[in-house]
């Protein structure tokens, strides 16, 4: 599966940043907690525009999805909800590859 993705804002940037990791107090003492999954996925649903799979010789086709009548139809962005159709494992699996790739740019800004 291919999920099509918009360039991120820096906002959005920001954003996802801020909020991946958070303390937060409990019994008077600070707490890390990691929200990082749910920030992937939340970034990943923003930026999400299309969505398209890859046959065995790696040429785009379409994804399907089983509506409610039970029958398989065209996963587009036509499609009310569609990104729901989607499953969230997917999305953060999306998001942990941007992380890497900002990772690898920030190696190669550095090294420059």
């Amino acid at each position: 599966m291919v999920l099509h993705l918009a360039q991120a804002s820096t906002e959005q940037i920001i954003k996802y940043r801020k909020d991946r990791f958070q303390w937060k107090m409990k019994r008077n003492k600070p707490e890390f907690q990691d929200t990082s999954d749910q920030c992937k996925l939340a970034l990943v649903e923003q930026l999400m525009v299309d969505v398209s799979g890859l046959n065995d010789n790696g040429e785009p086709v379409e994804v399907e999805y089983r509506g409610p009548d039970g029958q398989s139809h065209p996963l587009t962005p036509q499609v009310e909800n569609w990104k729901s159709y989607i499953a969230p494992e997917v999305k953060i699996a999306a998001g942990s590859v941007l992380d890497r790739e900002e990772a690898d740019f920030g190696d190669e800004f550095l090294k420059n």
